[in-house]
């Protein structure tokens, strides 16, 4: 390009930026001065200084000069043409291939002042630069406001993990560095910090906003500075340190406080569920001692599997991860390869060989169940007979890929054996019908589990009816049983089943012309539903049931049943009230 083409096009873009009333975005028509360093050091009695280093520092926050007040204006706008030809020559420069160096500013609160690079500054303005690759002096104000004690606290916490966060009071900045600081293994301080924003802040915000949780009139950070109140209040009174089960808690919290219901009114999507579901798993593995994470870690250096199932086996097997690997795994995974190598795609589902080697184990133990002397060829035979030839031959009408096809498998095969471990043999159509994934629009939990419940109405009806049978025998009132189950969405859980059973028994042996549905079932519910404590605490188990895929839904009878079963298993007396209970059983 032709040189005094070049410099016609500086001098001409300097013209603009002087005169005109609008350049690209930046308002000339005022006469404001640019701030002056000096002024605001003696109001701030800011002296004390230290190096930031080379930082990337937007222009929209470059606020004066140290120097150059009386050449340029707000907005780094010329006010004579004394700067007219260095203007011109750092203008040709930056547009050209020069490498320029970076800026020197000095920083006080979050304003920053030109102690070199003025003409830099204001030509970068006029192309509409956002940021600018600057050498950074902090000045701190020799006052003590809550802003200057806040913003002394900012900068040591940036200094010490190299997160920029902005919170709006003192002292929050130190509740933070020790939630940082409770992190272990991940790494010096700096490495720790980055872990800590990347796996638990930032998920945690996006659930909290997501949800609609915000303060007014605060930043962002102050969200989490709540979240973390909340956690600790847990620690301090119940012993729950998880991030996932405090964050489920503090969201119920919220959206009681705003409507009383039994309904889980969390809102989730598919990338919300999967955010709840890292953590969770990231609060496992942090549970682990050191001889379950150096497994995990030997684990890891062997295969890479499923994460789930990767915490699940680093924590039963008592062996050496090694020896059992190659002993017991890869045999058992041989086995199946060999069998199964007429269908191309159990290829796909041998790449998770962990989980592959789960739901073998798990069919194995149902199988050996019927047949005593079975051997593991035999089992995975009849694996392939009763759960892959049927749920391939279904997914195969399916247009999807082979991540959705694995997925989809593992859920048949999961749900399958379930049911079959529980008696019953339910067609691949009821166990789609049954799995109710999570969309990517927006619902509440609650919506997810009401679609299942529905499904799931059969299967309940089935396992209720040895109760009724029960009621009618020993002369209770079997239709108000029915009405309460109804209202309370009832169970699907063989375990709650024997409990209730064995709550008949004693209560008709001790009050044989009483009826344990209208003078204990019933009453004990009606209290557990309008205790704010109880409610809040059932609905983040709830919640948690469901984030560890169990693979049943948890309801109001299953949790009043697990609190009569904590009762007898603490020897505790009858006569104990359903709210006492209640309380030592979510302190327990």
């Amino acid at each position: 390009m032709n040189n005094s083409y070049i410099q016609e096009e500086a001098k001409n873009a300097y013209d603009k930026f002087v005169g005109k009333g609008k350049i690209l975005g930046i308002s000339v028509g005022h006469r404001e001065n640019l701030k002056k360093f000096s002024d605001m050091q003696k109001e701030l009695l800011a002296y004390n200084n230290s190096s930031l280093g080379l930082q990337n520092v937007p222009l929209s926050k470059i606020v004066g000069s140290v120097q150059k007040t009386e050449d340029f204006r707000k907005g780094f706008i010329p006010k004579n043409s004394i700067v007219k030809i260095r203007w011109c020559n750092i203008y040709i420069e930056m547009l050209g291939d020069f490498k320029l160096p970076p800026v020197e500013l000095y920083k006080i609160r979050d304003e920053y002042y030109v102690y070199d690079g003025n003409h830099r500054i204001s030509v970068a303005n006029f192309l509409n630069f956002s940021s600018i690759e600057a050498i950074v002096t902090e000045f701190f104000s020799g006052k003590d406001t809550e802003e200057d004690l806040n913003y002394r606290e900012k900068f040591n916490f940036i200094k010490q993990t190299q997160l920029n966060l902005d919170l709006t009071e003192s002292g929050d900045y130190k509740k933070l560095l020790q939630d940082i600081e409770s992190l272990e293994g991940q790494g010096n301080l700096i490495e720790i910090s980055k872990y800590w924003y990347q796996y638990i802040y930032t998920p945690i915000i996006k659930v909290l906003e997501f949800n609609g949780i915000s303060l007014e009139e605060r930043l962002e950070s102050d969200l989490y500075i709540n979240f973390l109140e909340h956690r600790r209040y847990l620690i301090n009174n119940t012993k729950k340190h998880d991030y996932s089960y405090a964050l489920v808690d503090y969201l119920n919290m919220i959206y009681l406080q705003k409507k009383y219901t039994i309904q889980t009114q969390i809102k989730i999507n598919r990338y919300i569920d999967s955010l709840i579901r890292r953590l969770y798993k990231l609060d496992k593995e942090k549970s682990m001692d050191k001889t379950q994470k150096n497994k995990l870690s030997d684990l890891r250096k062997l295969i890479r599997g499923d994460f789930t199932d990767e915490l699940y086996f680093s924590k039963v097997i008592r062996r050496d991860i090694k020896s059992w690997y190659y002993t017991k795994v890869l045999t058992t995974l041989d086995i199946f390869s060999d069998k199964s190598r007429l269908f191309e795609k159990s290829k796909w589902i041998q790449k998770k060989q962990l989980k592959l080697y789960r739901e073998l184990k798990d069919y194995m133990n149902y199988y050996k169940k019927n047949y005593s002397n079975a051997s593991t060829r035999e089992g995975i035979l009849d694996y392939i007979l009763e759960v892959l030839i049927p749920t391939f031959e279904y997914l195969s009408y399916k247009k999807i890929d082979e991540d959705e096809f694995t997925a989809q498998y593992f859920k048949f095969s999961h749900r399958k054996i379930k049911f079959l471990k529980n008696g019953k043999n339910t067609s691949l159509e009821e166990l789609e019908s049954l799995y109710l994934n999570i969309g990517t629009e927006s619902s509440t939990i609650q919506d997810w589990l009401s679609k299942t419940l529905k499904k799931e109405k059969t299967f309940k009806g089935n396992i209720l009816k040895g109760v009724k049978e029960l009621l009618l025998i020993k002369g209770q009132d079997v239709e108000t049983f029915g009405e309460l189950m109804d209202l309370y969405e009832g169970t699907t859980n063989y375990k709650t089943i024997l409990h209730i059973k064995k709550q008949i028994w004693n209560f008709v042996e001790l009050n044989p012309s009483h009826d344990w549905v209208k003078e204990k079932f019933a009453i004990d519910l009606e209290k557990l539903t309008h205790n704010k404590e109880g409610l809040k605490f059932f609905k983040t188990e709830r919640f948690m049931h469901f984030i560890k895929d169990k693979s049943n839904t948890y309801t109001i009878i299953d949790f009043y049943m697990d609190i009569i079963h904590y009762k007898e298993k603490n020897n505790i007396e009858n006569t104990t009230d359903i709210d006492t209970l209640l309380m030592q059983y979510i302190n327990r």
